[in-house]
């Protein structure tokens, strides 16, 4: 003869009680003779506007009858939908939680039931998504929660993501699950006291993943991985260069020393005389020499050396045109003079 848990009835008839507080879905079945009147006085204008050959009059009158019938159809379906759920639920019974709760101790290996808190504790086998090893869930369902469905999904054996300690799971964050398409059947199987289905549409849910939609993707799962050196790296050590956009590890980044913007190592370029760090939206390249500089190092758009030549050239072609200057004077004070004999 099986043995009869006291405990486990106890409990059954504390989640019994719980489950008759669930709400009871809303009823509209709107058959008032109003709308129907509406519709049949409609077809009466139409075969009086037949009658005496009025073909305005007629054609409102059909455009208004096959409003009135487009609405009514849709006011049926609503009704047609709401018929195909029960109208009463049927409320599990303390028997039927019972040997639901000692079931559930056969599905899985370990389960705890603690009376006082009204809960259902269930560790799930371990996770593994894609090579990565997340280890065991520990599922939590409260007596407090069987109407709203909530329950608590906490790591045993946690491996968060490296970049989020608080993520043990790509769709569990603060230790809820993300439940996706599956918060239909899990709402269902509560209201109907199936807690075996319950914890296995949990376990079920844990064991797939979505990669449309993750708290943390499986890809940086151990870390963002930066782009220049392919090492992978906790957000906090990582960043967003302001150039290429992509992510990189600190010590593949720096700061422009001239608009502090970050920029990768790819990205970086320095000045050709000062050599500080900057950025190429803030180096100028010498229209004479063809290599970069900052502003710093620019006079005149040249750099120091190239404006340096520039103005020795310059002040050569002036005293050239000096020199040639005074020569043209002399030999033009000496026109008309003559010639005196020795």
């Amino acid at each position: 003869m099986p043995t009869f848990n006291r405990t486990l009835w106890r409990l059954a008839g504390k989640l019994a009680n719980r489950l008759a507080l669930q709400p009871q879905p809303a009823v509209n079945l709107d058959f008032t003779p109003k709308r129907f009147a509406q519709l049949q006085s409609l077809a009466e204008r139409i075969e009086q506007s037949v009658h005496r050959g009025w073909p305005i009059a007629l054609q409102h009158s059909v455009r208004e009858l096959q409003t009135q019938l487009i609405r009514s159809c849709r006011h049926l379906d609503e009704i047609a939908e709401s018929l195909s759920t029960p109208l009463l639920s049927v409320l599990p019974t303390q028997r039927l939680l019972y040997e639901e709760l000692k079931t559930l101790s056969e599905e899985f290996e370990d389960v705890e039931f603690d009376l006082r808190e009204e809960t259902i504790s269930v560790i799930t086998t371990p996770i593994t998504l894609e090579e990565i090893e997340l280890g065991r869930f520990r599922v939590v369902l409260s007596g407090k929660d069987l109407v709203t469905g909530l329950s608590q999904v906490i790591a045993v054996d946690a491996n968060p993501a490296v970049s989020r300690p608080d993520i043990t799971h790509p769709h569990v964050n603060d230790n809820r699950l993300c439940e996706g398409d599956a918060t239909v059947p899990l709402q269902n199987a509560l209201w109907d006291g199936r807690f075996v289905d319950f914890f296995l549409i949990i376990q079920q849910t844990l064991l797939t993943y979505n990669s449309s939609s993750p708290y943390v993707s499986l890809s940086d799962w151990n870390g963002t991985r930066c782009r220049i050196c392919d090492d992978s790296v906790s957000d906090d050590d990582s960043c967003c260069c302001d150039h290429c956009e992509q992510d990189v590890c600190d010590s593949c980044s720096t700061y422009c020393d001239h608009c502090y913007q970050t920029s990768c190592d790819d990205c970086r370029e320095t000045c050709s005389r000062c050599e500080e760090r900057s950025c190429a939206s803030c180096l100028a390249v010498c229209p004479d020499c063809r290599l970069k500089y900052c502003s710093n190092c620019l006079i005149n758009q040249l750099c120091e050396d190239c404006d340096a030549a520039r103005n020795e050239e310059a002040n050569a072609e002036e005293e050239e045109e000096s020199d040639t200057s005074s020569e043209s004077a002399v030999h033009t004070d000496r026109v008309g003079e003559a010639a005196i004999p020795a």
